[in-house]
């Protein structure tokens, strides 16, 4: 998971290009061109856009800002939202990315963004046996973290239920 400040330069930035970007809009205004549509947002809306290169043009206001997470698809639902802001069926927002939110989930949009945000920032550790059926998934969460501040701990010969049933035997 990534996070940035800027939906313009993040949608068109080719390392950013295999991850959904995730925007909530929270000032001003923005008209894209999306899969040869023009589409428009305003604050308070939520876009998802779960394929970049379906965006070719965008032309924001002055004052537009947003707050932008981008996740791997792999990662998609285990960030999943609280709610699905009145969208039904995924393939919605291959025709149309934007979700205009009554006040009830603008409030619930950018509480899920906030917690989102505040997750990533955290220290993330990751402890996993080195015989462990999990250790691969371990690894890949680890490398996944956005957090700057992270640790991978693998303890020697165990597999994953001896983390549990003699954790205080292996661990020195």
């Amino acid at each position: 998971m990534k996070e940035s400040a800027g939906l313009r330069q993040a949608l068109f930035d080719f390392e950013l290009r295999n991850y959904f970007t995730h925007a909530f809009v929270t000032d001003g205004e923005c008209v894209m061109n999306y899969s040869g549509e023009e589409v428009r947002m305003s604050k308070g809306d939520c876009v998802i856009i779960i394929a970049n290169d379906l965006v070719t043009e965008i032309l924001p206001t002055e004052n537009f800002r947003t707050k932008v997470i981008f996740i791997e698809p792999g990662f998609m639902e285990a960030c999943t939202p609280h709610t699905s802001y009145g969208i039904v069926g995924g393939m919605t927002m291959f025709i149309n990315p934007v979700m205009h939110l009554d006040e009830r989930d603008q409030w619930l949009c950018e509480h899920d963004f906030d917690e989102i945000i505040r997750r990533i920032r955290k220290p993330y550790l990751v402890i996993t046996g080195e015989q462990a059926f999990t250790r691969p998934v371990a690894e890949l969460m680890y490398q996944n973290a956005a957090s700057e501040v992270k640790e991978l701990h693998v303890i020697p010969g165990a597999l994953h239920f001896e983390m549990y049933d003699h954790a205080s035997s292996r661990v020195h």
